[in-house]
């Protein structure tokens, strides 16, 4: 059962993707800042969770919204959930994301949020580079 955010989109997602309906998904200021977040780096939902300081339904279903159209890929492993940017995404679609975000990376919440991932992974960063 699609739950009521996702169901409010049908007529966006019943779509294929293209530039209008990936505007339109992208018009959230969430989902803007988890496909910003995307961009940097493949992630764990863990680590969506924490830099967004959001709980995991919410950004749950955001990550839904994307899914469904093809922009992003789940891998799950056990317990674990992890998005990155569909590899299959077409060219044209990765450019508009990384072109909407590479023009907002600075401002704002977008900064903070690069900035809140670079601590939140520091001690797994230099632990990696200990061995």
């Amino acid at each position: 059962m699609m739950n009521e955010h996702v169901e409010g989109y049908r007529h966006v997602l019943s779509n294929t993707l293209s530039p209008s309906v990936l505007l339109r998904l992208l018009a959230d200021p969430l989902r803007l800042r988890c496909a910003a977040l995307l961009c940097l780096d493949g992630l764990h939902l863990d680590e969506l969770t924490q830099t967004l300081n959001l709980s995991e339904a919410t950004v749950l279903r955001h990550l839904a919204s994307l899914r469904l159209v093809g922009v992003l890929h789940c891998r799950q492993g056990g317990r674990t959930h992890y998005y990155q940017l569909h590899p299959q995404l077409p060219a044209w679609a990765r450019e508009l994301i990384h072109g909407v975000v590479g023009s907002l990376i600075e401002m704002g919440p977008f900064n903070d949020d690069r900035d809140t991932l670079t601590q939140l992974r520091a001690p797994r960063d230099k632990l990696t580079t200990a061995r």
